[in-house]
């Protein structure tokens, strides 16, 4: 498919920057999309201010060195990076009117809160769009974990997000894919979330099909051995 870019207002400083907007869906774009769905924000702000932000983990500054590697391939830019150290995290931001308004109106990404996201299978219609799309979001809202119950031990992998219906599309494509996962609800303080669980055999096949650009992950993937039984 190609994108209808007709729509996007470059802006004096985009073209300065010379941002390059993508003519069709990438494997670099669908997994921007997913660390968008996990841990991006996009803002419309006082004055015309259009601003992408990504936060990671200080402890994550090459997941955030590899967002910038994927943004500068496909759009062509470098975000600023700046360390918080009261918040213990690095984050990326880019003040652009045309790239927010592609994430807005083409990939059909909202503005402010992340309510009612929808996975775009239009743009994705490739399993490895599809896959690409996981991988940025496990990425971000993911993490790798052992449960224990008696004397056996499980390895689990987690997405979590805060929207059922989000939770419901990624068990979907995770089906898809030949990887089962079940949904498990979960509350905190006043608040509701929902963790997509792929578990022992079905995570070590999430991890040979879909696999981690995290340094995070693969490192805590590692300390594991696994029986071919698994």
């Amino acid at each position: 498919m190609k994108f209808d870019l007709s729509q996007i207002h470059f802006s004096e400083k985009d073209l300065e920057k010379k941002l390059r907007l993508p003519k069709e869906p990438s494997l670099e774009l669908a997994e921007i999309m997913g660390i968008h769905f996990g841990d991006g924000s996009m803002h419309k702000e006082y004055r015309y201010t259009y601003r992408l932000s990504y936060t990671s983990n200080i402890s994550e500054k090459q997941y955030s060195e590899h967002i910038n590697k994927l943004f500068k391939k496909v759009f062509n830019v470098y975000f600023r990076s700046k360390i918080d150290t009261n918040k213990n995290c690095v984050v990326l931001r880019f003040i652009s009117k045309a790239l927010c308004e592609f994430f807005n109106k083409v990939l059909k990404i909202p503005y402010g809160s992340k309510n009612n996201l929808v996975i775009p299978k239009d743009i994705l219609y490739k399993k490895e769009y599809l896959i690409a799309f996981v991988r940025g979001l496990f990425d971000t809202d993911g993490c790798i974990t052992l449960q224990r119950q008696g004397k056996y031990e499980y390895v689990l992998i987690k997405i979590c997000t805060k929207h059922k219906n989000l939770a419901k599309e990624l068990v979907e494509i995770l089906e898809s894919l030949g990887i089962p996962s079940f949904i498990c609800t979960k509350f905190w303080r006043q608040n509701k979330g929902f963790d997509v669980v792929i578990r022992n055999k079905n995570a070590i096949k999430f991890f040979e099909v879909v696999g981690s650009s995290n340094y995070k992950n693969i490192k805590k993937w590692g300390r594991w051995e696994f029986p071919a039984s698994a």
